[in-house]
């Protein structure tokens, strides 16, 4: 049976005001029409519901999660993928995040959830799956149960395929550190050889699958556009030539929009300065 919503405040991100007493009607799952209030929709057949000019807007994107840490040394693989499902529908669906891109799963939760979310029972978010994020040995957030570490261009090279064996639907590569680890595992430092990066590339490539690049200073930002990185994820600390060169490519960033652990020491620039003073 077809849905109507009816007198609803409509956000449709296309225009720039929202749209007062619009309708929108959906079939199967599908938004088929969406009418302003100078036309009536079709609710013959139909089940109305009248939202009294409540806001409506589409489900969200968040496009970098990682739902479940795996922080108990007792908990079973099953346990886990359990509790990642169970943030997945609470955290997200209930929220209004309808689609997430996981950036970093152990035992390929993410994979198994988002066929299951894909059957429709039980609802939860459309599931873009990554499975491990592939970092170097001694590489970026070895603690959160994610991490598979690689060494040299075919430690790399094995490791996708495997990825892709079970079947992920994009590369993460941890280029460099991160604002919480040890001091070995800080933002500044970039962990791949450059054989390394353009092995890990030349076969995400190949087999046509996009990569999900952790990159916190200019050196991995720069090689991860250079070598095609579909995102460009954190972007701690960026020089001009990282903006000019985002500007100029295909390549997505993925910001971080409060670096919440960033202190004095760390920073360097006067924006950077300037930021945790005013924090």
């Amino acid at each position: 049976m077809r849905l109507v919503l009816t007198n609803a405040t409509l956000i449709d991100c296309l225009n720039p005001n929202p749209i007062p007493q619009a309708s929108v009607s959906i079939e199967e799952g599908r938004i088929v029409e969406v009418t302003d209030g100078h036309r009536s929709p079709d609710i013959s057949d139909s089940q109305v519901i009248d939202l009294d000019g409540a806001y409506l807007l589409p489900g969200l994107w968040d496009v970098h999660i990682h739902p479940e840490y795996v922080t108990h040394p007792v908990l079973t693989v099953a346990q886990q993928t359990a509790r990642f499902g169970r943030n997945l529908i609470q955290g997200m669906t209930q929220a209004g995040v309808l689609g997430v891109r996981c950036g970093g799963a152990a035992n390929f939760m993410d994979v198994a959830w988002r066929d299951v979310f894909a059957s429709g029972q039980p609802e939860g978010p459309r599931v873009f799956a990554c499975g491990n994020f592939l970092t170097t040995t001694g590489g970026h957030f070895l603690t959160s149960g994610h991490a598979r570490e690689c060494d040299g261009p075919y430690g790399f090279v094995q490791a996708i395929r495997e990825q892709i064996k079970n079947a992920v639907d994009h590369v993460k590569l941890n280029l460099s550190g991160g604002v919480m680890g040890p001091f070995w595992d800080r933002h500044t430092h970039s962990f791949f050889l450059q054989e390394e990066l353009e092995a890990a590339f030349a076969m995400a490539h190949q087999r046509g699958y996009k990569v999900m690049a952790h990159a916190t200073n200019p050196d991995a930002v720069k090689a991860a556009v250079r070598l095609g990185a579909r995102s460009v994820e954190h972007g701690y600390i960026m020089d001009e030539e990282c903006v000019q060169l985002l500007r100029e490519g295909d390549t997505w960033y993925v910001p971080t929009l409060a670096i919440t652990h960033l202190t004095p020491s760390q920073a360097t620039s006067d924006r950077e300065k300037r930021w945790v003073e005013q924090r």
